[in-house]
C-alpha cells in the first residue's frame, strides 16, 4: 500500500483501469481503489488546512 500511495492519482487510476481489464484479484482492486481515496482524502485535508 505504502507503494501505491507513491503513485501519481492518473498512474493509480491507469493501474485500477488495467487491473479490472485483466481481471486481476479483487484484493489487489481494492487496495488500488483504497490508495486513490487515501490520495483524494489527504488533497482535501491539505487543501482545507491550506
Amino acid at each position: 500500500m505504502n507503494s501505491l500511495i507513491g503513485l501519481s492519482e492518473e498512474k493509480l487510476q491507469d493501474i485500477l483501469i488495467d487491473s479490472k481489464r485483466i481481471g486481476a484479484s479483487i484484493d489487489f482492486i481494492r487496495m488500488v481503489e483504497d490508495a486513490l481515496q487515501l490520495k483524494n482524502d489527504l488533497k482535501e485535508m491539505n487543501t482545507y488546512l491550506n
